[in-house]
């Protein structure tokens, strides 16, 4: 049996300025490693399943100069659109 392991790498980029704040937006690049097979289901990786689910109840934070702010979500997830994808995918 594979030996599975995840990780997800967050990246903030610039999206503007609206009235008196910036806006981001948070590019999630997730890296979903095994050691064996080179195509696995994603219900290997069980966060990944649900997905969608988890991040809508997700909340962010960014930090700057030292000083921590709360991140505010302007749009959702939609689940439907991610249980859509393939269940399955090629790995390099």
């Amino acid at each position: 049996m594979a030996d599975f392991s995840q990780k997800v790498i967050w990246t903030a980029l610039p999206n503007g300025v609206a009235e008196d704040h910036a806006l981001l937006t948070a590019y999630a690049s997730p890296r979903l490693m095994l050691t064996a097979d080179p195509v696995a289901p994603l219900d290997q990786w069980p966060d990944f399943i649900g997905w969608a689910e988890l991040m809508l109840n997700a909340e962010f934070q960014a930090e700057f100069g030292g000083t921590s702010l709360q991140l505010e979500r302007v749009s959702e997830p939609d689940p439907a659109l991610w249980r859509a994808a393939p269940a399955s995918f090629p790995t390099p």
